[in-house]
């Protein structure tokens, strides 16, 4: 867990690093979290002013069912920060 933690960490510092600062459209992510004691939200709380910053338009969510073409159409990626072992065929 820790190691997926690290990599996690890794990925959104990158992306804050590499994100143009006045991009005309900003970058969509959707961030799945949980009610774990990782504490997602508190996390994405922290993460989403910064990344504001850098282009970078984080959208929380804690529903599986989110988890859908529709829904996720509307971003570029999926940062996943939840604790989460099983996902549908259609997710």
């Amino acid at each position: 867990m820790k190691l997926f933690q690290n990599l996690a960490a890794v990925l959104l510092v990158g992306l804050a690093l590499v994100a143009p600062m006045s991009a005309a459209e900003p970058l969509k992510l959707l961030f799945l979290g949980d009610s774990g004691h990782h504490r997602p939200a508190d996390r994405f709380k922290q993460l989403q002013p910064v990344l504001k910053e850098r282009g970078i338009e984080l959208t929380y969510t804690d529903k599986m069912e989110d988890l859908n073409a529709e829904s996720l159409g509307k971003y570029a990626g999926l940062v996943i920060y939840a604790n989460t072992t099983k996902i549908e065929p259609e997710q």
